[in-house]
């Protein structure tokens, strides 16, 4: 079991929830690659943990994504 790197967009759905900022994506890191549920550990990061910069500036494109079924 290792770690996963992770980039989710948000859903329609969450977005017409009241979302209001301008990135749609959520960059994660989770222990091993499960299906995302309330057991899954998760770390939210906003910025690259090793060169500090803002992971939005680097992937900010539906080619970047690698999740499409969750619930967020």
């Amino acid at each position: 079991m290792g770690l996963n790197f992770r980039i989710l967009k948000l859903s329609e759905e969450f977005i017409k929830r009241g979302y209001t900022g301008k990135n749609k994506y959520r960059y994660l890191i989770t222990e091993g690659y499960h299906k995302l549920d309330d057991n899954t550990k998760i770390v939210v990061m906003e910025y690259c943990p090793y060169c500090g910069i803002r992971l939005s500036s680097i992937y900010s494109s539906d080619d970047y994504i690698n999740e499409l079924f969750h619930n967020w």
